[in-house]
């Protein structure tokens, strides 16, 4: 809920905006006109120097943001290592079970960045499970003789590689679009096509002329199905514009 004014020189706007700010202050246990500082510029340092600059609006918002996705994220590794602890075996014995629980493949009307993200996650675990549980207890059976009937199953490395190898996966992509001021979604499409258009597990629009994919989509070949992407707010939701 904190807001700013100012076109070129950033401001916490008055009333409910400063009310909002004291609130999250207070929390973090910092003085309000310093989160309201630290908010609306950024340290600037080169060559041993340093120096501050304002930022506008529109950054000032940014770095909202970016705090906000930052204190969430270590809020979240703080509580799943407190559930680790309070959960671990103590006791000595040699016997137990473990219970993994993961969200399923989002698959909506209209998928964003949010469910392209949780499908990787999902994608991740699955190349996991084929990994430990298919691909390296098939080799162990084979190497010691045991008789078994093999397991067919399709190795999603492929799709993983896709989305995230370095430096020609589709997150390296986004991560580059976000650096450069005239980046737009749309342009980020058009790369994925100019590099993307022949992968097995990549569809869109230009490279198909498939009309149930859109101009502004993309379809990746998931293992458990496919899932067309609308490409609208990638770039702003990828960013983080976390400053010193």
């Amino acid at each position: 809920n904190v807001t700013f004014a100012g076109a070129q020189t950033a401001a916490v706007e008055a009333g409910a905006a400063t009310a909002a700010l004291g609130d999250a202050a207070k929390l973090l246990g910092v003085a309000p006109a310093e989160l309201g500082r630290v908010l609306c510029s950024r340290r600037i340092e080169a060559r041993g120097d340093s120096m501050t600059k304002k930022l506008t609006a529109a950054q000032a918002a940014d770095a909202r943001d970016a705090m906000a996705r930052a204190l969430y994220a270590s809020l979240f590794d703080w509580i799943v290592q407190q559930v680790n602890v309070a959960m671990e075996d103590r006791s000595g014995s040699e016997f137990s079970i473990g219970v993994l629980d993961i969200f399923g493949f989002e698959i909506f009307e209209k998928n964003s960045f949010e469910q392209f993200c949780i499908n990787l996650v999902n994608e991740k675990l699955q190349q996991v499970f084929i990994e430990l549980t298919l691909k390296t207890e098939q080799e162990e059976y084979q190497r010691e003789g045991i008789q078994w009937t093999p397991i067919d199953y399709f190795d999603n490395k492929v799709i993983c590689d896709l989305v995230e190898k370095k430096p020609q996966g589709i997150i390296s992509y986004l991560d580059e679009s976000c650096l450069l001021a005239e980046a737009t979604d749309q342009k980020f499409l058009d790369k994925l096509h100019a590099n993307f258009a022949q992968h097995p597990h990549y569809e869109d629009y230009m490279s198909t002329k498939d009309k149930t994919i859109g101009h502004s989509e993309f379809r990746l070949k998931h293992y458990a199905g496919d899932v067309t992407y609308h490409v609208d707010g990638f770039i702003e939701k990828n960013k983080d514009t976390l400053f010193a």
